[in-house]
C-alpha cells in the first residue's frame, strides 16, 4: 500500500473540512517525489515546501501541509517578519467580516531549542497582533515538558518550555487537546501540543 492510499483511507468517511499534517517529508530521500503523491481528491493542498525539490529534507525541512476541502475559499497568508521556518498559515473567510487564520507548525526537538522556541513565540505574537477574529494553531511543538492540564512546566524555570507557555498564556490561547495523542513503545504517552 502506498502513502496516498493510506492518506485516502484515513479520511474516508470522515470528510473533515481541514486536515493538518506535520513532518510530511521523510528524513532521508534521494529522488524528488511528485506533488501528485500528496494529492487528495476533493481537497486543495497547501505546503511550506516544493514537492519537486529533493534537497528540502537535506536542508532540515520536514514539511507541513494543510488540506482544505475544495468548497472552502482558503488562501495562504504569510508573516514576513517571522523567522520561524516550519509554518504554514491559511486565511478562511467566515460569516460577515469574521476570518479564520489557521496555522500548522512543526518545531523540531533537535537543533537550538531556545532559539527555535523564541522564534516560535515571536511568530505567534505576530499572528495574534494581526487580530484575526478566529485563530487556530495546530501542529507538533515537541514540548512534552508542559503539563497542559495544570498549565505549568515540569522543568526548571530556565527551560525554554516556560517561555512558550508564558507566550500562550499572554496571548490568551487555549489548549483544546487534553488527552495523550502520542504513543510509542518504551515511552510515556504524551500530549502533542
Amino acid at each position: 500500500m502506498n502513502k496516498r492510499d493510506c492518506l485516502s483511507m484515513a479520511v474516508c468517511g470522515e470528510e473533515p473540512d481541514i486536515i493538518f499534517i506535520t513532518e510530511v517529508l521523510p528524513k532521508v530521500y534521494v529522488l524528488p517525489f511528485s506533488s501528485a503523491l500528496l494529492s487528495l481528491p476533493g481537497y486543495t493542498l497547501f505546503t511550506n515546501f516544493d514537492c519537486e525539490k529533493a534537497d528540502d529534507a537535506n536542508r532540515g525541512i520536514r514539511g507541513v501541509a494543510i488540506y482544505v476541502r475544495d468548497c472552502i475559499d482558503a488562501a495562504v497568508i504569510s508573516f514576513p517578519g517571522a523567522s520561524f521556518k516550519e509554518q504554514l498559515w491559511i486565511r478562511v473567510p467566515l460569516n460577515g467580516s469574521d476570518v479564520l487564520y489557521a496555522g500548522c507548525i512543526y518545531r523540531s526537538p533537535s537543533g537550538h531549542p531556545q532559539q527555535s522556541v523564541s522564534d516560535l513565540c515571536h511568530l505567534l505574537q505576530t499572528v495574534s497582533a494581526s487580530q484575526p477574529s478566529h485563530l487556530l494553531v495546530v501542529g507538533d511543538f515537541n514540548l512534552p515538558q508542559i503539563d497542559w492540564n495544570l498549565h505549568m512546566c515540569t522543568v526548571p524555570d530556565t527551560h525554554h518550555a516556560h517561555q512558550f507557555l508564558t507566550t500562550i498564556q499572554d496571548l490568551f490561547l487555549f489548549q483544546h487537546v487534553s488527552e495523550a495523542t502520542r504513543y510509542r513503545e518504551g515511552s510515556t504517552p504524551s500530549l502533542l501540543d
